[in-house]
């Protein structure tokens, strides 16, 4: 048993008595979390992912705490799995992702900040420890024709396969006039390899003027 996952029991422990403390949905030991990331069935396991501060219950410091689970309602805590690192594409933080099993390789594609990249790692000890890619970031940022339109707001990796190919999909902001905040829409990244992407512009626009119309219908009187 390590450090992290005795200090996590020592963390449950002292919370047990909360009478707020949720007892059916998962929480972490302490602090902060925010959004699940990459849940991923392994081995007969299923693993989930989320955004973490084991540092305090306040939004900072993004990690990946980690926990496993043989029926999705009993959760045993697991090492963090993704910890921002000064100089490297992930020291601000490592916000949002999805995990996958690359030819049995579990992999973790995550986004780092300032600015906006994607980021790999992988693990080769059955999801306990995870090694940062040496090449990161795999995607540095939109596609050159959106840099200035997205602010550099380019996030949130969703990353499936069909056939020999992996698809990722990246959260971004296109600003438009007579909409008070601007529209969110998807960036299609497409890679017969993991590590290479060729970005698709035309597939951002797309997912945006759908949302476009989403918006448009859902004010409509």
């Amino acid at each position: 048993m390590t450090y992290r996952t005795m200090s996590a029991i020592v963390q449950r422990q002292g919370l047990a008595g909360d009478p707020h403390r949720p007892q059916y949905h998962f929480l972490p030991p302490a602090n902060w979390m925010n959004d699940p990331n990459g849940l991923l069935q392994w081995k007969g396991q299923y693993h989930l992912f989320y955004q973490y501060n084991p540092h305090g219950p306040f939004h900072a410091h993004i990690h990946w705490g980690h926990a496993v689970s043989a029926d999705l309602v009993h959760w045993t805590d697991l090492p963090i799995a993704l910890t921002p690192t000064a100089e490297r594409a992930d020291a601000h933080g490592c916000w949002s992702g999805s995990a996958i099993d690359n030819n049995g390789t579990p992999t973790l594609l995550y986004s780092g900040l300032h600015p906006q990249v994607v980021c790999m790692a992988t693990s080769d000890d059955d999801l306990l420890t995870w090694h940062y890619y040496q090449g990161n970031p795999v995607i540095a940022g939109p596609p050159a024709e959106l840099q200035t339109e997205t602010g550099g707001h380019f996030r949130d990796p969703f990353v499936w396969k069909e056939g020999d190919y992996w698809y990722l999909l990246r959260t971004g902001t296109w600003p438009q006039s007579g909409i008070n905040a601007p529209p969110k829409g998807q960036a299609l990244s497409i890679c017969e390899r993991q590590v290479v992407w060729e970005e698709s512009v035309e597939m951002f626009l797309l997912c945006l003027l759908s949302l476009q119309r989403a918006v448009v219908r859902l004010h409509a009187p």
